[in-house]
């Protein structure tokens, strides 16, 4: 919801997905990855336009337990992108997951992927966005756990603004948080979060920053 005086509108979507993984035996340490997945997504706001979309990946790589305190999951592949009854978008995708635990108490973890949307600001038009991260976990005590983690994300949309060409927007965040366990079941929580915005348009371009005060209940 926005000014429709002072914005453009913003469209929203329901995805449904489904996903299947092989795993096979390489050493004692590794295995062989090949994973698909198939989405369909229905867009809000099509005014006449097809709301319907879908997308497939095929991506296959290793997955190991390197040492005790090493591990990682690394797939590269490709992924299509059908949306509107538009053109057939296609594109390197790519999912990474790694953890080390440094010390018992400390712990460093990277993760990325890539993957087709739809998108936020222009009706039923596509992005194809990447995504790397990486964060540090420290647990000084038994029940207080703090992180700090960077990101970069960027979205390269297929829609164009006259003579600019396509927009490519870029993401850079930080974010700190700490989590104290007050009982068995029950965990406060806190966070600080600042995002940068640089993009190809000028008005896509801002500052967020954002502080987050909460109460986790597990069962």
């Amino acid at each position: 919801e926005n000014n429709q005086e002072e914005y453009g509108a913003l469209y929203g979507w329901e995805e449904w997905s489904v996903g299947l993984e092989l795993a096979r035996k390489l050493t004692e340490k590794s295995n062989l990855l090949i994973s698909g997945t198939y989405q369909e997504y229905d867009s809000d706001g099509a005014m006449g336009i097809d709301s319907s979309s879908t997308g497939y990946s095929l991506m296959a790589g290793l997955g190991s337990r390197a040492t005790e305190r090493i591990s990682y999951r690394a797939l590269v592949g490709g992924s299509w992108f059908d949306y509107a009854e538009g053109d057939q978008l296609s594109g390197v995708t790519y999912s990474l997951h790694a953890n080390w635990l440094i010390t018992r108490k400390l712990a460093l973890t990277v993760a990325g992927s890539s993957y087709f949307q739809p998108s936020e600001t222009e009706a039923n038009q596509a992005m194809q966005v990447y995504m790397l991260s990486t964060g540090l976990t420290y647990r000084p005590t038994r029940k207080l756990t703090g992180r700090v983690d960077l990101g970069y994300r960027r979205e390269e949309n297929e829609y164009a603004y006259t003579d600019e060409g396509a927009v490519t927007d870029d993401i850079v965040s930080a974010r700190l948080r700490a989590d104290y366990q007050l009982m068995r079941y029950m965990t406060v929580y806190g966070s600080v979060e600042y995002e940068d915005w640089t993009s190809d348009a000028d008005e896509n371009e801002f500052d967020r920053y954002r502080g987050s005060l909460g109460l986790s209940l597990r069962y």
